[in-house]
């Protein structure tokens, strides 16, 4: 029996032997916590069902093992991007990781991911630093951990105010912030129904930036050398929104 198997046959009769006493400490019938991972575990299992089977050509040990994976995959990153978010106070979090492949990711480009509300305002502040692309992405749909359906507005640096060590900032609020004159500023709107952010930044560099690990850097990290953004909520007075 290899070690990580070992490791799972373990963690699996743990938790057998605590659940006794957690179903005593609180029904089932009383518990939407319960009834929520109950609904998840079922489907998980239609999801097998319908896709891993004959008729998807999915019938070797092999190719079952590799279904099964992308299906934790996908639960991973749902776990990651939903099961601690906090729209009242976003976090950007990497798309893809070295383990993690998602959507249509581009080997020379890094991508983030924030949840956000529709009824509020945040400032990104951040640095171009060496992407010859940067774009901001305001999606619609996604809220309660819901795939997004829409893209309800974008920003890219083509149309951004940058200073000349490249950084900027950006407001991300439903009305628009009266800047003042003869100031540009950089906006990006938001409407009912939005539920995250979703940024790109695209460079050209000899070793893909998605394998080089000087790029693999929380975005939220102020002390990184090479660049940072920020997503926090607006706090009253830094702009007159008007």
């Amino acid at each position: 029996m290899n070690m990580r198997l070992k490791n799972l046959l373990v963690f699996f009769l743990i938790t057998v032997a605590y659940l006794p006493a957690l179903n005593a400490a609180e029904p089932i019938s009383s518990s939407k916590a319960r009834a929520a991972m109950l609904n998840l575990l079922s489907t998980i299992e239609t999801v097998q069902d319908k896709f891993l089977n004959s008729a998807n050509q999915v019938t070797s040990a092999d190719d079952i093992a590799e279904g099964q994976r992308a299906i934790a995959h996908i639960l991973e990153t749902a776990l990651y991007f939903w099961l601690e978010a906090d729209p009242e106070h976003p976090e950007f979090k990497p798309y893809v990781s070295s383990t993690r492949k998602l959507l249509g990711d581009n080997p020379d480009s890094i991508y983030y991911f924030a949840p956000i509300r529709d009824d509020r305002s945040y400032k990104i502040s951040g640095n171009i630093g060496a992407a010859t692309f940067t774009s901001f992405t305001v999606e619609g749909g996604s809220f309660d951990g819901h795939a997004a359906r829409s893209s309800i507005a974008a920003l890219s640096d083509d149309d951004m105010e940058v200073a000349a060590d490249g950084s900027y900032e950006i407001i991300v609020s439903r009305k628009k912030p009266n800047w003042g004159k003869g100031k540009k500023g950089n906006w990006l709107p938001i409407k009912e129904g939005a539920g995250q952010i979703s940024t790109r930044h695209y460079h050209e560099a000899k070793l893909s930036v998605a394998a080089n690990p000087k790029y693999q850097m929380s975005i939220d990290k102020s002390h990184s050398t090479f660049w940072t953004t920020h997503l926090h909520r607006k706090n009253p007075g830094l702009l007159n929104l008007t």
